[in-house]
């Protein structure tokens, strides 16, 4: 996982009936603390469920947000 990137892509595989991760749920990878923000994907094989989740980076505080692309009413 790249330690630039504020969003990024985690697979995890779990076995069924078994609680995966839900959008909202705090995980820890490779000690970095990541917010689940949505679902890309998911595979079921025999067993076997993989998900694909989109995750933002909870250690980086410092990104810069964009500027409104519209001008504000006078």
């Amino acid at each position: 996982m790249a330690a630039d990137r504020l969003i990024v892509t985690v697979k995890s595989e779990f076995r069924l009936f078994r609680q995966p991760h839900k959008v909202g749920d705090v995980i820890r990878v490779r000690e970095i603390d990541l917010l689940v923000i949505g679902i890309e994907r998911f595979n079921l094989w025999g067993a076997t469920l993989t998900i694909w989740y989109t995750c933002q980076d909870l250690s980086q505080a410092d990104f810069i947000s964009k500027k409104n692309a519209y001008k504000q009413p006078r």
